[in-house]
C-alpha cells in the first residue's frame, strides 16, 4: 500500500538496495569522546529514547554467543551472534543492538553493521560519525508475551570487507548496555595465522571503578579457536579477548 501511495515501482520498498550508511540523514553525532560513549552508553540510551523503547528494552538478556572470524591476513572479518531473550512485558516486539569498530574512527569505511539472519528483521538504524558506533533495531518475527523466550541470530560485518591487518596486540570485546546472564566469545583464527599470549579480560561493569570487578586470565587455543566467557554481567559489563601476534614481542 505504501508503494501505491508513494507511486514507486512494485517491490521497490522491499527489494531495493537501500544502503543505510549514505546520506547525512543516516548520521547523528555526539560531542563525547568515543571511549566515554562506550563506557557509559550515551548513544545507546539516546537511541532507546529516540526509538521509543523503555530503558530495559522490555526484555531480559539471558545469554549471547559471539563467534568471531579473524582471517589469514590477521584482519577482523566479521562475527555471528546468537542471543537468547526473555520478554519482561506483554507485546514486546523489538530490541536494539550496538556495534563499533576497535579503530574508533570517523571514516565510515570502517563501520561495522548488524544484519538479522533469523528470529527478527531489520528496523531502523543509527550511525555515530564521532565514534563509528552503529545502533540497529531488530523487530521480532512475532510479538512476545511476558515470560516468552526467543532467540535471534545476526551477523556483524565491516561495510567494506575485512578491516586493515592487525599488528602487535589486538583485541575483540563484547559489552552489554543491559544486564546479561551469560556472555561467550569464540574467536576463530585462520590456521595459517595463529596468535600467541591470548588473554581474557572480564569486567562486570566497565568504566565504573567503584562497582567493577575485573578478571584476567590466560587462554589456550583449542585448535584455532579461543573461548572466553563471563556470567552475571550488569549494565556496561563485558568480555574481551586480547592477543599478540608472533613477532610483536621482538
Amino acid at each position: 500500500m505504501l508503494e501505491v501511495i508513494l507511486a514507486t515501482p512494485p517491490g521497490y520498498l522491499v527489494d531495493a538496495d537501500h544502503v543505510p550508511l549514505t546520506g547525512s540523514s543516516q548520521w547523528w553525532t555526539t560531542t563525547s569522546d568515543p571511549a566515554i560513549v562506550l563506557q557509559h552508553g550515551e548513544e545507546f540510551l539516546a537511541a532507546q529514547k529516540d526509538f521509543g523503547l523503555p530503558v530495559a528494552g522490555g526484555v531480559k538478556r539471558l545469554a549471547i554467543l559471539d563467534v568471531v572470524r579473524i582471517d589469514e591476513n590477521r584482519s577482523w572479518a566479521g562475527s555471528t551472534c546468537t542471543m537468547m531473550l526473555e520478554a519482561l512485558d506483554d507485546g514486546v516486539d523489538r530490541i536494539l543492538t550496538s556495534t563499533f569498530s576497535d579503530l574508533f574512527t570517523e571514516d565510515s569505511r570502517y563501520v561495522r553493521v548488524s544484519e538479522p539472519q533469523s528470529g527478527a528483521r531489520l528496523g531502523r538504524r543509527r550511525v555515530s560519525r564521532t565514534s563509528g558506533q552503529t545502533i540497529s533495531e531488530f523487530v521480532f518475527d512475532a510479538p512476545l508475551d511476558k515470560g516468552d523466550i526467543t532467540t535471534i541470530e545476526f551477523t556483524v560485518t565491516p561495510v567494506n570487507g575485512p578491516e586493515p591487518p592487525q599488528t602487535g596486540q589486538a583485541c575483540h570485546q563484547l559489552r552489554s548496555a543491559s544486564p546479561i546472564g551469560q556472555m561467550t566469545i569464540c574467536v576463530d583464527f585462520s590456521p595459517e595465522q595463529l596468535p600467541i599470549l591470548i588473554e581474557q579480560r572480564t569486567s562486570t561493569r566497565m568504566g565504573d571503578p567503584e562497582y567493577t570487578k575485573h578478571e584476567r586470565r590466560r587462554l589456550a587455543l583449542c585448535g584455532n579457536r579461543a573461548v572466553a566467557q563471563g556470567t552475571n554481567m550488569v549494565s556496561g559489563g563485558g568480555v574481551a579477548h586480547f592477543w599478540t601476534w608472533p613477532g610483536a614481542e621482538q
